[in-house]
């Protein structure tokens, strides 16, 4: 499991709660509203047909490098979710995305991120004042991360960096390992703080999940216990931190509701992990590296082997000093996190031309995050084409407002030229409203017409989408409205979420 022991992660979700090997299924339920648990579902269900196929990129999502039965697993969990499950708040969407995973078209996009100018030079600056940051290479996380530390110069085999997160608020970061296995993948991380790690991973899991089952809370009893302990001559301490939540047989009706032969899905009512910690001069070290869960049915241990952690530790170095790993993920060029006109540099070699980035849109409209990450696109007859897009929101600047803009922009064509020889843009849509092990097999096609329109001389196709989200729609706004075009074999897509002014002059702006 991708980040199994990453607690830097959960911290980045506000503590995420783990219950289940489905964990980070529940946890994006949680913040979806019920109505939505469908379209969530079938996102599972797509993406795993995806990776399915040989010349898939299978560490695209790690996630779902699963056989058939977890991920019927999966799906029937999240037929039975309900709400209040766990408490969890959402994530920035690396992850991922990161996790790779993940959007709904018309979920709500949080304003917490500021657009922050800076002097003019030829090319007008920018950067987004974010506190929590993905980077995909080394060399670009040094670039915000202000204190000193030391990373693995050999690896173990089978093992590949994956990424660096930086919290700045908690001076802390989590530099990222991933070891492949015959059938699923494992996450190593290296935590690093110029901050006291104990104290933060005590507070962490003090502030640790209640559970809500048959409207009965049930809060865990938690105990610490700490150790010496000696890595590759490192001197540290060993960290155990245990968690039971007292679950009884007969909380366990609705589970069994949704038993099948083969599978069950049970509340864990014990977990046990535990953490190796050491000091550096001023800068403290820990790798998560046992985590033991146990439910009615048994228990799931997941541990790194002792000898791939001394191979790790004992070739810490500063940064300038590695020689043999290259600090850059394999999925360096299909995922970026835009924080300045640097990564634009970046994108501009991702994308295979230079993105259109305004700092404002008529309307008052604002970027607010921005990143590149692979998408998937239906085609008519339901074929599935995935391809990798620029995506940049815009809000009303210094206004907490419904009204959004999303700009998207790709080298491929494939969906604007399928629209243009068919008239219509293709959706999936399910047979059966109910997502089971079997529901892919009731896929059919929605036909949406498109309507044809000239800004600036450009052929521009229009359409509506319904929206989904009910936070959305109890403010009076059902649809969005979407405008795609291809100008210079790159294709551009507008979609308005709200009152955003004159769409068509918005358009306009972008074409020129």
């Amino acid at each position: 499991m991708l980040h199994w022991f990453n607690p830097i992660v959960w911290f980045a979700m506000k503590k995420m709660r783990a219950d289940i090997e489905c964990a980070c299924d529940m946890y994006v339920l949680e913040n979806l509203e019920e109505n939505e648990f469908t379209h969530y579902g079938r996102t599972i269900i797509k993406l795993s047909s995806l990776i399915s196929r040989p010349q898939h990129n299978k560490m695209l999502y790690a996630y779902f490098y699963e056989g058939k039965e977890q991920i019927e697993r999966r799906i029937i969990m999240i037929n039975m979710f309900k709400k209040g499950s766990y408490k969890l708040s959402a994530i920035a969407l690396i992850f991922f995305i990161v996790l790779g995973c993940c959007t709904l078209t018309n979920a709500e996009t949080g304003t917490n991120t500021t657009l922050k100018p800076e002097k003019n030079t030829e090319t007008e600056q920018f950067s987004f004042d974010e506190a929590e940051k993905v980077f995909s290479t080394l060399d670009r996380a040094m670039d915000f991360i202000d204190f000193d530390f030391k990373v693995p110069d050999k690896m173990p085999t089978d093992y590949e960096f994956d990424k660096i997160f930086f919290y700045e608020e908690k001076g802390l970061a989590s530099v990222d390992f991933t070891k492949v296995d015959v059938d699923k993948q494992i996450g190593v991380s290296i935590l690093v703080s110029n901050n006291d790690m104990i104290k933060y991973l005590k507070e962490m899991h003090s502030d640790a999940n209640e559970k809500v089952i048959n409207e009965r809370t049930i809060k865990p009893n938690i105990k610490f216990s700490e150790e010496p302990m000696n890595i590759s001559n490192i001197q540290g301490t060993c960290l155990t931190v245990s968690k039971d939540w007292d679950i009884k047989e007969e909380d366990l009706e609705d589970y069994r509701k949704h038993d099948t032969g083969r599978i069950k899905v049970r509340p864990i009512t014990k977990i046990v992990e535990k953490y190796f910690i050491w000091q550096d001069g001023n800068i403290w070290y820990s790798i998560p590296y046992y985590r033991k869960n146990g439910d009615f049915e048994g228990f799931s241990l997941s541990e790194i082997p002792r000898d791939d952690i001394k191979i790790l530790l004992s070739s810490l170095k500063f940064p300038k000093d590695i020689q043999n790993i290259e600090y850059k993920s394999r999925d360096y060029d299909r995922f970026l996190e835009i924080y300045s006109n640097k990564d634009l540099e970046a994108a501009r070699e991702i994308l295979g031309f230079a993105p259109k980035f305004p700092l404002n849109l008529p309307g008052g409209f604002v970027p607010v995050s921005s990143l590149i990450r692979p998408f998937s696109e239906t085609l008519h007859d339901n074929k599935l084409v995935e391809m990798i897009k620029m995506e940049t929101i815009f809000q009303l600047k210094d206004k907490d407002s419904i009204q959004e803009i999303s700009l998207y922009q790709t080298n491929d064509t494939s969906k604007y030229d399928d629209m243009i020889q068919n008239g219509y843009i293709s959706l999936e849509y399910y047979k059966d409203p109910i997502i089971d092990a079997k529901v892919k097999n009731n896929v059919a096609e929605k036909k949406i017409d498109v309507v044809s329109i000239m800004i600036n001389d450009i052929k521009v196709l229009k359409y509506e989408l319904d929206i989904t989200n009910p936070n959305i729609i109890s403010k009076g706004i059902t649809k969005t409205q979407n405008y795609i075009w291809k100008q210079n074999d790159v294709v551009y897509e507008t979609q308005f979420i709200g009152d955003t002014g004159n769409q068509q002059e918005i358009v306009k702006a972008l074409i020129n």
